[in-house]
């Protein structure tokens, strides 16, 4: 396995997540949640999709930025312009990722639509970044940076994760 086949199973989980998430969201806009409604489990539900997404995305920005963004910068400096859009919508994802975070502690006490909002934006907005990544990014290093150290990368990915007590590593063993 390379590294970006790697990045890309963790895309894949991504997207799992966020369907898991959509199909939960019109539970969720009820405002009042009886104790056995179906919308406060959803909302105990969306707290815990969210609970495993959330850390997943964090690692996953992680090895992008620890090994990705700089091999793709050191084969060639025409990407140096993509991968700081790049880094420009890793920071915004980081920043919806951080209103939700806020919210999630009261979700099944008051969850409502300020909630939905944040969380209909973190999906449209990682929907469209993991879109730019895999049309434009991953194909770039795959036509550019050799598999020998794409491979070479991913052992290093791999062990970082391992090392790391990394809940991605953690729900594939």
């Amino acid at each position: 396995m390379n590294l970006v086949e790697l990045l890309r199973r963790d895309h894949r989980e991504f997207s799992e997540a966020l369907s898991e998430l959509e199909q939960l969201t019109s539970a969720l806009e009820s405002r009042f949640f009886p104790e056995d409604s179906p919308g406060l489990h959803a909302a105990l539900d969306a707290s815990v999709i969210l609970g495993r997404l959330l850390p997943k995305l964090e690692k996953h920005e992680k090895l992008e930025r620890r090994y990705l963004f700089p091999e793709l910068a050191r084969w060639s400096s025409e990407f140096e312009p993509i991968l700081k859009r790049i880094e420009e919508e890793h920071q915004q994802v980081d920043r919806d990722m951080g209103r939700l975070l806020d919210l999630l502690p009261d979700i099944a006490r008051r969850p409502g639509s300020e909630f939905l909002r944040e969380l209909e934006r973190l999906a449209q907005r990682l929907k469209k970044h993991i879109f730019v990544e895999e049309i434009e990014i991953y194909p770039m290093a795959e036509d550019s940076i050799p598999q020998e150290r794409l491979e070479q990368l991913a052992a290093r990915a791999q062990a970082e994760r391992v090392g790391a007590d990394d809940p991605l590593q953690a729900d594939r063993n």
